[in-house]
């Protein structure tokens, strides 16, 4: 059974609403907001089943999606302020969704402007990043290459072991998790443009398409050729 429905590509995030499939045990830098407006999404994770109108997914956490009915799903990347605020100090592996919050979601919108409306309704906390690891990740969301890591620490006045262990206690997650989701994002966008599977991995620094797909069901559960037709 395939995935069905519609992908969009915001500035900080990526969403999907349509009915999902088969996808495997997978793990993210992205925090993961899954709602469903007819009915309950349940998410297996390391620690065990949750079933809810909306389960947040922390970043890195491992987790398999099971839904019967329409889900808007929502990716948000973790240096966002509006992804320090849900996941907080405390979000662990999945949780509910406060409801004053799923109470702010109007599944019945435009999936863009239900997205975009959620977010300017959340209130952002200031600062939320240190400066130097902010400075940091735009150089590297524009760098695919194996030396951009050392690159983006020397830009910033940082060693490359002490740039790893900034992102890894501001993010919650590994610098290469983070570095990874970028790259399958950038694929994403790829493949919404038209491109083939070949110049998508191509375009993100993939080694190859082999290892394009590898990466994908490892981090998003799906294969590649399942992304391209919910990009098209």
């Amino acid at each position: 059974m395939s995935w069905t429905g519609k992908l969009e590509f915001g500035s900080s995030w990526v969403a999907f609403r349509g009915r999902a499939a088969d996808n495997t045990t997978h793990a993210h830098a992205a925090l993961q907001l899954t709602l469903s407006a007819d009915g309950q999404v349940t998410i297996r994770g390391a620690t065990g089943t949750f079933s809810g109108p909306a389960l947040l997914v922390a970043p890195g956490a491992p987790h398999a999606i099971h839904a019967t009915g329409i889900i808007t799903l929502l990716l948000i990347e973790p240096q966002s302020p509006i992804a320090c605020l849900l996941a907080g100090p405390t979000l662990q592996g999945i949780a509910l969704l406060p409801a004053s919050l799923f109470d702010l979601v109007d599944l019945d919108a435009p999936l863009a402007s239900c997205i975009e409306r959620l977010l300017g309704k959340v209130p952002t906390p200031t600062p939320v990043l240190d400066a130097r690891l902010a400075a940091a990740l735009q150089c590297l969301a524009l760098d695919t290459s194996a030396a951009a890591v050392a690159r983006a620490a020397g830009a910033v006045g940082l060693s490359t072991s002490r740039l790893r262990a900034l992102a890894t206690q501001e993010l919650g997650i590994p610098l290469a998790g983070w570095v990874m989701w970028r790259k399958l994002e950038r694929a994403g966008r790829s493949l919404s443009g038209g491109a083939s599977l070949a110049e998508a991995a191509f375009e993100a620094g993939f080694a190859d398409q082999a290892h394009f797909t590898r990466t994908m069901r490892k981090v998003l559960g799906i294969t590649p050729r399942m992304l391209s037709l919910l990009s098209r």
